[in-house]
């Protein structure tokens, strides 16, 4: 059965029996499939591959499919909040029936869902109702930098987005690798200090630079991780106090859990003052 395993994994996984039956697989082999133990029965309209995620597996059996922070992860677009409650959209008038591990969210657009998760812009929307300012922001950048979503998009969900959410849409910046550098960009804009993000320097790029001297590099659980790396990233920072710079590396942790005191050090080393501006490019 490679080719049911095939266009199931076209589809992340999992596909209703309808879907399935229209690429002319029959009742009876999708039934020898699940005795086999080759393919997953969640409910009766669905059918998986036992390696897909147990989030969606989750979502399908709660009635309804991936929506809000969990449908972003899915699409690999950054999201603040780690935890293991699954974010479930069901249209407005589905059962509501508790099933525990959940976060139901409402979704008017299921015409578009695909077919397991909402798009990505009904899950930033959904997010968009409950999140704060810095992981809004953090998550729309990384959105933008992942190609998930486009400035005419961008235009849209500002449009459809809460009114205390607009103002953030302001702030949103594509060039932002990560959503720590993300968070830390934001935040030291809400100082009153000039910060740009992803400089050139000597062939390579400086995840922020504060006040045109200091580089600040922030460091997640996906990067900086191996030797070479290290020492890429050593030899760049010598370089940047060769050039008069000054440099400072803040953790995932720093940033995630210790925020204010993060920006408080950042703040020490721009009280220290500076007598020239870096060169970029």
């Amino acid at each position: 059965m490679r080719d049911l395993i095939s266009v199931l994994r076209t589809f992340g996984g999992a596909a209703p029996r309808h879907t399935l039956y229209a690429h002319g697989f029959t009742q009876r082999q999708l039934q020898q499939q699940v005795m086999h133990g080759s393919l997953l029965r969640i409910g009766r309209q669905w059918l998986a591959l036992p390696t897909v995620d147990p989030s969606v597996v989750t979502a399908l059996r709660a009635g309804g499919i991936l929506g809000g922070g969990s449908a972003l992860r899915s699409y690999g677009i950054w999201v603040t909040e780690q935890t293991r409650i699954v974010d479930v959209a069901t249209v407005p008038h589905s059962s509501k029936k508790k099933f525990n591990g959940i976060r139901r969210v409402w979704h008017e657009h299921a015409a578009d869902a695909d077919p397991w998760r909402v798009t990505v812009a009904d899950a930033l929307w959904q997010y968009l109702q409950r999140a704060g300012r810095l992981d809004a922001i953090a998550t729309l950048d990384s959105a933008l930098y992942r190609g998930q979503l486009d400035l005419d998009g961008l235009a849209a969900l500002r449009d459809r987005a809460p009114e205390r959410c607009r103002p953030w849409f302001d702030l949103v910046d594509p060039r932002a690798e990560s959503g720590t550098e993300s968070i830390v960009r934001v935040s030291g804009l809400d100082h009153g200090w000039t910060v740009e993000p992803q400089v050139p320097f000597e062939g390579g790029r400086l995840d922020t630079v504060f006040e045109g001297w200091l580089c600040v590099e922030c460091d997640s659980r996906e990067h900086h991780s191996g030797l070479e790396q290290y020492d890429r990233d050593h030899r760049r920072n010598q370089n940047v106090l060769r050039a008069g710079g000054r440099w400072h590396r803040v953790t995932h942790f720093d940033v995630m859990h210790d925020l204010e005191r993060t920006m408080q050090l950042i703040s020490q080393i721009l009280s220290q003052g500076h007598p020239t501006r870096l060169r970029f490019g």
